[in-house]
């Protein structure tokens, strides 16, 4: 098979919503588009969600401190990361898409973790890999 009519068909999978709930957020974090699993993940009907913040969409207050979508936008890379909502794991992934504008890559886990954020750029974590490779400091 052609890889054009795999990659359409990735293309296709990954808009509608059948593997990643995604949104595509703005410079002040609004979302500007989502696909129809973003809307059944966060449990709220798709014609409220463009405009609120994607921090309201999950049920938050305020910005989440070190925001993974603020650091691939300042960046200019990709970030991912897990956070534990405690019942579920939120793990995603942020694509700076220019303009101020990122895509916002997700899947709800059922899984306990350790908790907390954490934020894993590519640089970071190629840094560690090599760092491993290259054995103990003598």
């Amino acid at each position: 098979m052609e890889p054009s009519v795999l990659l359409d068909r990735l293309d296709g999978l990954v808009r509608d919503g059948t593997a990643y709930a995604v949104m595509i957020i703005d410079e002040d974090h609004r979302i500007v588009w989502h696909n129809h699993r973003f809307s059944a993940d966060v449990g709220r009907p798709g014609e409220g969600l463009c405009g609120m913040s994607c921090w309201e969409s999950l049920g938050d207050a305020a910005m989440h401190p070190g925001c993974p979508a603020a650091a691939a936008r300042e960046e200019g890379s990709p970030t991912a990361g897990i956070f534990d909502f405690g019942r579920r794991l939120f793990v995603f992934t942020c694509i700076p898409l220019g303009d101020g504008y990122t895509a916002k890559l997700h899947q709800f886990l059922g899984t306990a973790a350790m908790g907390g954020w954490q934020v894993v750029s590519p640089l970071e974590k190629q840094t560690a890999e090599s760092g491993r490779d290259r054995g103990p400091a003598v």
